[in-house]
């Protein structure tokens, strides 16, 4: 089972400030359908920044079941493109989760989770193998941590693009690797309260000498079902 992540701007001619519910979405529901039929998305989750509500950037989540040969760019992301500000604020990525796992309940599907938080880890594409493993077992000790706390659900993977730019990477000519991790909160607040724990403060190191590891960004996004 694949994830895909689709994030753009909207048009700020085709959309407005009291759409930061992400309504715009719906009222575009025809022009999408073609590309979410290309990927036979199986479900689909959309939502705006928590950091930026009146910006209107919508994140896309859907279950996939697309080959990796259907990862590239077809003409039905023309139609996409007209919906948005600028053709480069549209970023794709494709995860597979720990054990094939399906992500829903971090993304809208559990009704107690009123926020997603979600994680870029970035490292070269260079990276080697192992030191990914290495990562992914540091994540997998800061594990039992966020499980202690108001985390409703928690997933990560890497996405399966080798040799990401521009949004996914430090500089626009640089090439990453992302590792993705989603956790779903009640709200903001208890994101935060976890952030605040004495359990957090010492448990963070896990993450602070990933190797390699160029930058971290994150943000909190509320979904709801297309």
């Amino acid at each position: 089972m694949l994830t895909q992540i689709l994030t753009f701007v909207p048009r700020s001619d085709r959309s407005s400030s009291t759409q930061s519910d992400g309504s715009f979405v719906q009222s575009h529901k025809q022009e999408l359908e073609p590309y979410l039929k290309a990927h036979h998305a199986q479900a689909v989750y959309y939502g705006c920044l928590v950091e930026k509500p009146k910006s209107l950037y919508c994140s896309f989540f859907g279950r996939m079941r697309s080959s990796l040969k259907n990862f590239g760019r077809p003409a039905y992301m023309k139609g996409l493109k007209t919906l948005v500000e600028h053709p480069d604020s549209i970023t794709v990525l494709h995860i597979t989760f720990n054990d094939g796992a399906d992500p829903s309940d971090a993304l809208g599907a559990n009704k107690s989770v009123g926020v997603t938080e979600v994680v870029f880890f970035y490292s070269p594409s260079s990276q080697s193998q192992e030191d990914r493993e290495n990562i992914m077992s540091s994540v997998d000790e800061m594990r039992p941590c966020v499980k202690r706390s108001e985390a409703l659900a928690i997933f990560d993977g890497w996405a399966l693009e080798e040799d990401l730019t521009g949004s996914f990477s430090e500089s626009k000519d640089a090439k990453s690797k992302v590792f993705v991790n989603l956790v779903g909160w009640a709200d903001v607040d208890a994101h935060m309260r976890f952030q605040g724990s004495e359990d957090f403060q010492q448990n963070m190191y896990h993450l602070m000498g990933l190797k390699d590891m160029k930058h971290t960004e994150f943000y909190h996004v509320k979904l709801q079902a297309l």
